[in-house]
């Protein structure tokens, strides 16, 4: 789970719960769903017979680095820190039968920000007070990471395991550069995850069946509120924004899902694995860019030449939406042995996702009067009705056939291998 990880200064998942990873740049199997370029495998700590744990720390401050380049000039060091520590304990609550793992991290950053107005800015043609709004800045980060699991093993053949992880992080976003401390964003981004698993294995069969849940919580929001103030030159080149922040984000989805995965090894250089996959999540998502309204002015001149505000469109909506998606997704992969130097990896899987807020979607009938009357739609070939919808022409996509192909060739026995494969995602 990597909820909110393309914004984030934290960690997706504790460190110190990760027993072995690989990351798949290509021939990855037709098992993995959702990829876009690359995917990361990790197998997480089991606990054992031996009680064990661990503790580590780590820390900097502003003490232990050279001062900055717009430090010096202020001869002026912005307090700065980062802070990472985490205690992790292993062991068997019945021996040899049940065991547990649980760890805790925490991330706790004051990172040093420059505040400078740019493109030229001249503090005598602007409002008095401006300056004292550049500088050195802290921005602050604190995460805290836990992660747990349950193994029992009920006989030879048949075991369960239970985890379970909580991420949840404050961020102070959005600051530096033009960007003022009072325009920054507050970003909280909250991700829970659990999962019961049950193993069936045999003398030449594996299967799988996993119970997952899920909820995620990402809300970017004003550090402070109020008129935003964003001042510029006559071309528009931005010098400095103060005053209320701009960024506001409600978004989430929460849900349950269930997948079976079945291995068979049964057949000489062969490796067989198919399964099958359903999802049902609920989707929110809320946004309003800019959140506080939003006023420019020029260099020099006091009346705003323009300003930026949201609002809800009577009849339109109120900016937010909801939706139940439901996923399902079959795969079958072959990792076969086809000769002592060549193996070949052959797979394809098919995926379907249905949206109520997209397939039962009708176009408000204003909109649709709205850009029919439009001069510049009638004179255009745009046939715009078509993407016009009335809740009952929409279908979802039946088409994702993913094949995925590669190959391994080992030259000799001293690690030389030529590799390749194609695939679509």
């Amino acid at each position: 789970g990597v909820g909110g990880q393309d914004s984030s200064r934290g960690d997706p998942f504790p460190q110190s719960a990760i027993k072995e990873y690989t990351v798949i740049t290509q021939n990855y199997s037709a098992e993995f769903d959702q990829i876009s370029s690359a995917a990361v495998v990790a197998v997480t700590q089991s606990g054992g017979n031996e009680f064990k744990g661990g503790v580590f720390a780590d820390f900097t401050t502003d003490h232990w680095r050279a001062k900055k380049p717009r430090e010096k000039i202020d001869d002026y060091k912005t307090p700065s820190n980062q802070y990472q520590y985490g205690a992790n304990v292993s062991g068997p609550i019945i021996e040899d039968v049940l065991h547990f793992f649980v760890t805790y991290e925490g991330k706790s950053l004051a990172d040093p920000k420059d505040v400078t107005a740019g493109n030229g800015a001249d503090f005598t043609k602007l409002p008095a007070g401006l300056e004292q709004k550049t500088g050195g800045v802290t921005a602050d980060f604190k995460e805290d990471l836990i992660f747990g699991k349950l193994d029992l093993a009920i006989n030879e053949q048949h075991a369960l395991e239970l985890t379970a992880k909580y991420r949840d992080e404050t961020e102070l976003a959005g600051v530096g550069g033009t960007n003022s401390l009072e325009h920054a964003t507050d970003r909280d981004n909250t991700d829970i995850r659990a999962s019961l698993g049950h193993k069936w294995r045999g003398d030449f069969f594996l299967n799988e069946l996993k119970l997952t849940y899920e909820k995620s919580q990402l809300n970017p929001n004003p550090h402070t509120n109020g008129i935003g103030q964003i001042y510029e030159r006559e071309e528009r080149r931005e010098l400095l924004k103060v005053g209320g922040g701009e960024d506001f984000q409600d978004k989430g989805q929460k849900g349950f899902g269930l997948q079976e995965d079945f291995t068979y090894s049964g057949f000489a250089n062969h490796n067989i694995k198919t399964g099958l996959k359903y999802k049902a999540v609920t989707l929110h998502a809320a946004e309003q860019q800019p959140y506080n309204p939003q006023f420019f002015y020029f260099q020099g001149v006091t009346q705003p030449s323009r300003v930026k505000f949201g609002a809800p469109l009577a009849g339109i909506g109120n900016g937010r939406v909801e939706a139940d998606n439901t996923q399902w997704g079959v795969y079958i992969q072959d990792d076969w042995r086809a000769t002592d130097k060549l193996a070949l990896n052959l797979g394809v899987r098919w995926d379907y996702e249905e949206s109520d807020v997209y397939l039962d979607y009708v176009t408000p009938a204003k909109v649709v009067e709205g850009i029919n009357s439009w001069d510049a739609i009638k004179k255009s070939d745009v046939p715009i009705n078509n993407y016009v919808s009335d809740g009952n022409n929409r279908q979802a996509f039946k088409d994702a056939i993913q094949p995925r192909l590669g190959f391994t060739y080992a030259f000799n026995d001293t690690g030389l291998e030529l590799f390749g494969g194609a695939g679509r995602a």
